[in-house]
């Protein structure tokens, strides 16, 4: 309807409101896993960039919990980020998981569901400024699934984004916080010294800044940092910084491989440096399936055991849904 708070929000000041909660944080009575029957739920799947591709969200999930956790019903499922654009079901992804969502509100403690959560990336705000009124991603072909398929000219409502849609995008935070307690004291994950809780942004962080201060464009578009010729050590405040473009000839590095912790990073976006596994503390899950690649996610778990693990699954593409063209994606089409 454009009547919704976001929009009202784009007319007046031609950008994004900030969401309700910035930085997000699982609460504590969410994050237990205790093992105390073997149909509760347990694990966390934090799955990478979705890009419209239902099918393979939905294949993941079902690999992550019959293969991986003992059949059990997941006690969280967090994607990354960049759920829409690219490929063929962006609407259904996002009804999707709102599916979840509410489906665990509703039935509460009387069935034992997943909880999904959700971190924005750089497409689904792209998304949400088209949506709202941004005529320059209006145009284009990328963002044509807002509006739904007409027949005749009429659009069916369930085929494009509502106004429920586009409040839900605007109120996904950018970061989401696993604390240490949602995981057993006993930690065994090959390291001996503790981590520090699992941070998830959909791009990443600058090493050395402070997550209150930083930026939206690095935390959704982030991918390598440029030293700065000033600093003398690299654990200096400021020693890293995004460059301010390709053709900076600053030192750059993979921003994961410079972080050093204590907090644990995944993140997604990256799918042209695919799986990133950093030596101790980030982890990048953005392994391309929406150009026929896999879809991966990550496995924080304990089942039937005191000790930590850390398990990849992955699911291969059902298609290549786009194709990239020296440094830019172009969508597939029927007769391509």
């Amino acid at each position: 309807t454009y009547q919704t708070s976001v929009d009202q929000y784009f007319q007046k000041h031609d950008c994004l409101p900030s969401p309700p909660v910035m930085h997000a944080i699982l609460p504590a009575s969410d994050t237990a896993m205790a093992d105390n029957d073997k149909n509760d739920p347990t694990g966390i799947l934090v799955v990478g960039d979705v890009h419209g591709c239902l099918e393979e969200l939905q294949q993941l999930h079902d690999v992550a919990v019959e293969k991986y956790n003992e059949g059990r019903p997941l006690a969280h499922v967090i994607l990354v980020g960049d759920l829409v654009n690219k490929g063929p079901h962006s609407l259904g992804v996002i009804r999707h998981v709102r599916q979840q969502q509410e489906r665990k509100q509703v039935d509460g403690a009387k069935e034992k569901h997943s909880q999904w959560w959700c971190v924005r990336g750089n497409h689904d705000n792209a998304a949400l400024l088209a949506a709202v009124g941004d005529e320059s991603r209006r145009q284009k072909e990328t963002y044509q699934w807002i509006w739904g398929n007409s027949t005749n000219g009429i659009v069916s409502e369930k085929d494009a984004v509502s106004d429920a849609d586009v409040e839900w995008l605007s109120n996904l935070p950018y970061t989401l916080r696993i604390p240490q307690e949602a995981f057993p004291s006993s930690r065994n994950d090959g390291n001996k010294e503790n981590h520090g809780d699992y941070m998830i942004v959909h791009a990443g962080f600058v090493p050395g800044v402070p997550l209150e201060e930083q930026s939206i464009t690095d935390m959704v578009n982030l991918r390598t940092v440029a030293s700065d010729k000033e600093a003398t050590t690299i654990d200096e405040p400021n020693a890293w910084m995004a460059p301010a473009s390709n053709d900076d000839n600053r030192e750059q590095h993979p921003w994961a491989s410079i972080w050093a912790g204590p907090d644990h990073v995944v993140f997604g976006h990256d799918a042209r440096r695919g799986l990133q596994i950093a030596p101790r503390y980030a982890t990048g899950l953005d392994t391309g399936v929406v150009y026929g690649k896999e879809l991966t996610g990550l496995l924080l778990h304990s089942p039937s055991s005191p000790s930590f693990k850390r398990t990849l699954v992955q699911v291969p593409a059902v298609a290549e849904h786009c194709r990239v063209v020296g440094k830019k994606a172009k969508k597939k089409t029927q007769e391509s």
